[in-house]
């Protein structure tokens, strides 16, 4: 769980770093800082909106793994051109992917977590969000010593990101985990989570058992101090 849940806090922590990197100096992108900023935000509907449509279709690593590496790529290409359309086109569609991240990421974090610690899974991914979101305005400070270079930062984490995906399991049409033991074995060959429904089964019988036994002997039950409220 240890390497998982580190990979999932570098994605969330890349996703709030590029978001909010690209959102905020929109001004130094293309020629006109009011139709940057505008492009920029209107890009995320679509891009927002094609991914919950393809998460009914792929996994959602698989889906992850491809907007950020796309996002990034682009994102490191924009810095090549000389023309501003063709630089302010691979910046926007590093924005579309970005966005598109977001939503899959989301869904992807509650999988992965068992049922057990899935509120602190959550609660760090989001704080690792949280980091990139207060460092991204200082990326820009890079541009001092070589103009692309925030883009190119931007970029490589984004690609790092998505290629370090292939350590987490797939959760599509997966029976998620219960248990940090489960989790430990989920997207392994040795999870097997009919088991883990099987002792449940058990489990359910034997308190059916306990309760049967308990309204069947109210006077023995006093006696030895059993209460409803144990079960």
């Amino acid at each position: 769980m240890c390497i998982r849940t580190l990979v999932m806090c570098f994605n969330w922590f890349s996703i709030g770093f590029i978001y909010y990197g690209i959102s905020l100096n929109t001004d130094i992108i293309g020629d006109n800082p009011y139709t940057t900023f505008v492009l920029a935000g209107f890009v995320e509907i679509p891009g927002r909106i094609l991914a919950l449509w393809l998460l009914g279709y792929f996994g959602r690593r698989t889906l992850l793994l491809g907007s950020q590496v796309i996002g990034g790529a682009a994102l490191i290409l924009s810095v090549i051109p000389e023309i501003s359309a063709i630089s302010l086109t691979l910046t926007m569609l590093s924005k579309f992917c970005i966005a598109a991240s977001y939503s899959i990421i989301y869904l992807y974090v509650v999988e992965i977590y068992p049922t057990v610690v899935r509120n602190i899974g959550i609660g760090i991914s989001s704080m690792a969000s949280g980091l990139g979101n207060i460092i991204s305005p200082f990326v820009i400070l890079f541009a001092n010593y070589w103009t692309p270079l925030p883009f190119v930062i931007m970029g490589s984490i984004s690609v790092i990101a998505g290629l370090i995906l292939p350590l987490l399991p797939e959760t599509r049409n997966q029976k998620l985990p219960g248990t940090i033991e489960e989790a430990e074995l989920f997207g392994t060959a040795k999870y097997n989570p009919r088991q883990t429904d099987q002792q449940d089964a058990g489990l359910d019988e034997e308190r059916k058992a306990l309760l049967k036994d308990n309204d069947s002997n109210p006077e023995k039950n006093m006696g030895n101090g059993t209460a409803y409220g144990s079960l």
